[in-house]
């Protein structure tokens, strides 16, 4: 599953954020990108013209272990946001 932020972001803030927790650059399908490694999943960061894209990539097919790493995901988009200046279009 995709989080998608369509605000304009301030690039250095959010690549600089995500360093601070713990984020690597790495690339994904041939994309600059940014990914944090989990116990059971990754996730991956994907800076966009406009906003950016977080993934959640479970290490097994599995639902429970799908859902746990995008609960997880959603706080770390919406702690990301507080330092970067972006809110996310939902509640968690």
């Amino acid at each position: 599953m995709a989080v998608n932020v369509a605000d304009p972001i301030d690039r250095d803030r959010l690549e600089e954020a995500l360093r601070r927790r713990g984020w690597r650059e790495t690339s994904f399908n041939g994309r600059r990108a940014f990914a944090r490694d989990g116990d059971r999943w990754m996730w991956v960061a994907l800076p966009l013209e406009e906003g950016v894209s977080f993934l959640s990539l479970p290490s097994e097919d599995r639902s429970d272990i799908h859902s746990e790493g995008v609960r997880a995901l959603l706080e770390e988009v919406a702690e990301i946001g507080k330092e970067v200046g972006f809110s996310l279009p939902l509640k968690l």
